[in-house]
């Protein structure tokens, strides 16, 4: 902290009409501060220049200095190193690069690209949830697109296999895919997991786009995975950086699944080859399984409550891995003005650098402009 004051110190006299008008001030080129002590050294260097001059005419012409040096013009030397002295410290702080402002602008949002990831296997008939499972997610995800602003959706309807819907920011078109869409709708029966982590993958990273967007996906599942394979799916995920949210559905208590008919109208509850009820539930290897599968990929794991779907809780956790994102693009803007030293400097240089005569009809130019002014 110390030796920040003395870098502030140093380049106070500069910058004090900026502090009074209470801008934020900072340096682009910090460093270069320091710098600034060669200033002093210079007018040292000046200083015992004219010193060891008048010494060296003192010994050439006894008695005879002051005359000497009144006519090799000792003033107009002066002025020659103060015009230099101030060119040096004037480029110096334009060096270190002032700046001033310091706003704050959002940079555009490019917004998320989300794929839900949802079991469509026919124990999410289950009514454990009114009317049952699979109405309710439909119309939370519904609800869920209702608050969605610039974020590409894409869906992955899975069971024994997947069926796709792209990623668009036509959310009515996605409602259109989801809406007459039932479990009995699937070519093949069981729950995949494993295929609907690499399905959703594949859309989300598939295609080419310039806008660099987050990708997440929202697996909603009872967490009776009969496929397998679920480790190789979870690392393609990692490797491609998605972030899976999962939503675990059901209870540890077993729910009968109802059957339907091919006209929509149910036909008691399922029952296996054996002749016995086939029954669901979250089990705790299923509920262990879906949370190693989101924490592993930054995701967040989230258990329905009974009698609910709880697709909000999720959409909660999105938003605030929105705002995050949010944050992150926030950048403060500082103007630059280093111009402001950098052209007086380059001015007195070429002052300096101008021959005895020239100086003096500018001098004259300028003091006969002033009184112009005056006079008017």
């Amino acid at each position: 902290m110390s030796r920040l004051r003395a870098r502030l110190a140093l380049l106070a006299p500069c910058l004090a009409a900026l502090a009074l008008a209470g801008c934020k001030v900072r340096f682009g080129n910090d460093w270069a501060i320091w710098l600034l002590a060669v200033v002093p050294v210079v007018i040292a260097g000046y200083v015992a220049s004219f010193i060891l001059r008048r010494r060296a005419l003192g010994r050439f012409a006894p008695g005879r200095a002051e005359a000497l040096s009144e006519r090799a013009s000792l003033a107009k030397r002066a002025v020659k190193a103060t015009l230099m002295v101030l060119a040096i410290g004037l480029a110096v702080v334009a060096l270190t690069r002032p700046q001033y402002g310091g706003k704050e602008k959002m940079l555009r949002v490019k917004g998320l690209d989300i794929v839900f990831a949802l079991d469509f296997s026919k124990s999410m008939y289950a009514q454990d949830v009114k009317p049952d499972r699979i109405t309710m997610l439909k119309q939370e995800v519904m609800a869920f697109l209702d608050e969605l602003t610039g974020d590409r959706v894409g869906v992955i309807a899975f069971a024994g296999d997947a069926v796709r819907f792209p990623l668009t920011t036509d959310y009515e078109a996605v409602r259109l895919f989801l809406r007459d869409m039932l479990p009995h709708d699937m070519p093949v029966g069981g729950t995949n997991i494993a295929l609907a982590v690499q399905g959703g993958t594949e859309l989300l990273t598939s295609g080419y786009t310039k806008k660099k967007r987050s990708k997440v996906m929202i697996l909603v599942t009872d967490g009776e995975d009969h496929g397998g394979g679920v480790v190789e799916a979870l690392r393609f995920a990692r490797e491609k950086g998605v972030k899976i949210f999962v939503l675990g559905i059901g209870t540890g208590t077993p729910e009968l699944i109802p059957r339907y008919l091919t006209d929509g109208t149910q036909d008691g509850f399922m029952r296996d080859s054996g002749g016995s009820y086939v029954t669901t539930s979250l089990s705790a290897e299923g509920e262990e399984m879906l949370g190693s599968l989101a924490s592993s990929t930054g995701g967040t794991y989230t258990r329905s409550a009974p009698g609910k779907i709880s697709l909000p809780a999720v959409e909660r956790e999105i938003r605030k891995l929105k705002q995050s994102e949010l944050k992150a693009r926030k950048v403060t803007i500082y103007e630059e003005f280093y111009l402001w030293f950098l052209i007086p400097a380059l001015i007195l240089l070429v002052l300096e650098t101008m021959p005895g005569d020239a100086r003096s009809h500018v001098a004259e130019m300028w003091a006969r402009w002033r009184r112009r002014r005056e006079e008017r």
